[in-house]
């Protein structure tokens, strides 16, 4: 147990203060009982019994007295509690089909909107990256426990040219087995590397929110195909309707390639949602984090302090009220 304020232990002196001051009292007291003519008088109510209702609500009070002293120096203590965790890559598409309206308010805002319910119904150990693509991909988030940066990620993305959904495939898988982003500054380190399993796939699981309508890069199906043969898992999310829908800016309707979508998912062993199903993304997670890790949590204490104190300073209170009007 660690205290976060020793010095308030200090208040600690009190307690004897006052049972000194109680004993004096009694002592007092024993003046006037000596007074009585005849000590056989006194005998009866003296006995053992007595003894313990007299004492008892003194005694409950200083143990309120010794608990709030300790509540006050503020107690911590250490738990080590196993965690659930896991690895969730989101890959989102960020091309300039993602404006189209035909998914209210625009595709883009309903990805985002996809990924603010999504993350904020993880468990807290579950780790949260984000990669966008277009007419390329980037790592935006490592995996983080902090949903902040995840939302904060997301809705400040720039939309581009092109659609490369087998390129944003293969960065989330990178960032699986290295979350570390390469560094821009050194060509060699920024060189796509290829594609390797991680250690324990089954740990991880990669969510693609897309209209489907891949126009540039690797064959979507067979970077899906091999993420499939590493025992990666990809859910994929379908931005759109059947009918497509106007661009602003453009003035074209946008093709939204549903089948595409499902064979990623089909290919990996994932499943497919739409946007209008998209909330139930919290399936996902059933599907993950099949480990736990052992970890330690502080928890502050005082609260126990105090309601043992509150605790004994009621029931002397009762019991000194009761018994007090019984003895003669």
């Amino acid at each position: 147990m660690v205290l976060t304020w020793p010095t308030a232990l200090l208040t600690l002196l009190i307690v004897p203060y006052f049972a000194l001051l109680y004993i004096w009292v009694l002592r007092r007291r024993q003046r006037y009982i000596l007074s009585y003519s005849s000590l056989e008088i006194v005998r009866p109510a003296a006995g053992a019994g007595q003894r313990v209702r007299r004492h008892l609500p003194a005694a409950l009070f200083l143990m309120a007295l010794s608990a709030m002293s300790i509540g006050l120096s503020r107690p911590n203590a250490t738990f080590i509690d196993p965690e659930a965790t896991g690895t969730v890559i989101l890959v989102v598409d960020t091309s300039r089909s993602m404006l189209a309206t035909d998914i209210a308010p625009s595709r883009i805002d309903a990805a985002r909107a996809a990924i603010r319910d999504f993350s904020k119904k993880q468990p807290s150990g579950i780790r949260i990256g984000v990669v966008a693509f277009s007419g390329g991909a980037q790592l935006l988030t490592p995996p983080t426990t902090d949903r902040e940066l995840v939302n904060a990620a997301v809705n400040f993305v720039t939309l581009g040219r092109g659609t490369n959904v087998g390129e944003g495939l293969q960065v989330a898988l990178q960032t699986i087995v290295s979350p570390e982003p390469p560094d821009p500054f050194n060509a060699d380190e920024a060189v796509r590397t290829p594609l390797v399993a991680p250690d324990r796939p089954e740990e991880s699981i990669i969510v693609l929110l897309s209209d489907g309508a891949s126009t540039v890069g690797p064959d979507p199906l067979g970077v899906a195909h091999d993420l499939g043969e590493m025992g990666v898992r990809v859910y994929t999310v379908g931005l759109g309707t059947a009918t497509g829908g106007t661009n602003p800016g453009f003035g074209n309707s946008r093709r939204f390639e549903e089948d595409t979508l499902k064979e990623i998912a089909a290919e990996t062993g994932g499943r497919y949602y739409t946007a209008r199903n998209a909330s139930q993304l919290e399936e996902v997670y059933g599907h993950i984090a099949t480990s736990h890790e052992l970890v330690e949590k502080r928890t502050e204490l005082t609260f126990l302090a105090v309601a043992a104190a509150v605790l004994f300073s009621i029931t002397g209170a009762v019991l000194g009220s009761i018994w007090g009007a019984r003895l003669p």
